[in-house]
């Protein structure tokens, strides 16, 4: 069963998501938050797979909740599901980590086939964004990485240990790891030589 939380402002939507989520097989929707802030207490309290959120909302936007969710619940996955197409949004979230971003003038069977494909351990970018913005954000590493990845990436490639990064990074040594684990699936790296390879080599991009 994959638990599923939504953060959006406007509650009409909010009614709707949790509807189509409800009636769709092996889908548990745990609950909605108005704002990031609240998102982010609704984690501290349940289990939850994927958290999909809007954008535009007070007090904590969702660039900023992905950004938190990827530093301290790294195994989350989020789907960004906002009405701006231009390319810097959509870059500016999947540099906050985004997993996938679906627009709301999209059909919600792309956001249960979002859901579906980033489970599955993929990235996934609504079909209505331009080609040669989904090839901007889906293949050029440092867009896939978020900005916690890319400083613990950066670690990596200075020779620290994962308890050496836990100590700097001031959180469980589990979190490393699973940060590890994320990266190199974005990254599409097996073997647990090919990240420290690939960190040394980029070294630059990452210090």
């Amino acid at each position: 069963m994959i638990k599923i939380a939504f953060a959006d402002d406007h509650q009409a939507l909010i009614d709707g998501v949790k509807m189509l989520l409800e009636n769709t097989p092996n889908f548990e929707f745990i609950g909605a938050a108005h704002n990031g802030v609240e998102m982010l207490k609704l984690l501290e309290n349940n289990k939850i797979d994927v958290v999909i959120t809007d954008l535009k909302m007070p007090d904590m936007d969702g660039f900023a909740l992905t950004q938190k969710i990827k530093e301290n619940f790294p195994e989350i996955k989020v789907i960004v599901f906002s009405m701006f197409d231009q390319p810097e949004a959509v870059k500016k979230a999947s540099d906050a980590g985004a997993d996938a971003y679906v627009l709301k003038t999209s059909s919600l069977d792309v956001l249960v086939l979002a859901i579906h494909k980033i489970v599955a351990g993929n990235t996934f970018y609504d079909k209505d964004i331009s080609r040669d913005l989904k090839q901007a954000t889906e293949f050029i590493p440092n867009s896939l990485l978020s900005s916690t990845e890319q400083k613990i990436l950066g670690l990596i490639a200075n020779g620290k240990t994962s308890e050496e990064i836990a100590d700097v990074q001031n959180c469980a040594i589990s979190t490393v790891y699973t940060h590890r684990k994320n990266m190199a699936a974005k990254l599409k790296l097996k073997g647990k030589n090919e990240l420290l390879k690939y960190a040394v080599e980029n070294k630059y991009n990452f210090s």
